[in-house]
């Protein structure tokens, strides 16, 4: 059985922080200022403890500026709801949130997840909230980003079980769903509410 399989991929319609899950990832900018909605909502669950933690392992990982679609793992001591953060650099001055963009971040946070022996896995829709991105570019990405992690030849090896992409956009999440439902990824987990 493939990992894409025994994977429950859902879609849920809710707060990114408030899933229980082991790795949680949080799309970042390049040069890790935390300045955007998701970055500061980070800080303000974790504090600057954690934000300093995260410029020296991304200075150590990249030197000045985490690459376009980079990122790492930090490990988060006393939380409630995750064990890792999975920071991805989604921002720069001047970027466009392109499907080779959104595929290369999906990419990073399953890899970086994968490294961490995370079961569960939460991640954003990157970009949804921006009016740069097109929405068609997302909704094939991700089943995309998908097929290609199940077909390598340790995907089988892999140890997420439970992979939740997040919004609170309903609309975004019901045309998602229908996505994944077309390309037959997924589970009942596809009508999750939380």
């Amino acid at each position: 059985m493939s990992w894409l399989e025994r994977c429950d991929i859902s879609v849920v319609h809710g707060d990114l922080f408030d899933q229980k899950v082991d790795a949680l990832v949080v799309p970042v900018e390049c040069s890790l200022t935390f300045a955007h909605v998701l970055g500061r909502q980070l800080l303000d669950r974790h504090g600057h403890e954690f934000r300093a933690a995260a410029s020296e392992a991304g200075k150590r990982l990249f030197g000045d500026r985490v690459p376009l679609g980079g990122g790492f793992s930090i490990p988060v001591d006393g939380s409630e709801t995750s064990r890792w953060v999975v920071l991805v650099a989604w921002w720069d001055s001047e970027n466009s949130y392109t499907q080779n963009l959104i595929e290369r971040c999906i990419s990073t946070a399953f890899r970086r997840a994968f490294e961490t022996q995370s079961k569960s896995v939460a991640l954003p829709l990157f970009g949804v909230n921006s009016s740069e991105l097109k929405l068609h570019d997302l909704y094939a990405a991700i089943p995309k980003a998908l097929r290609e992690f199940d077909s390598l030849r340790q995907s089988d090896t892999f140890s997420v079980e439970d992979l939740r992409f997040v919004c609170r956009q309903p609309l975004v999440v019901d045309e998602l769903r229908q996505v994944l439902q077309l390309h037959e990824i997924g589970s009942d987990g596809l009508t999750a509410e939380v």
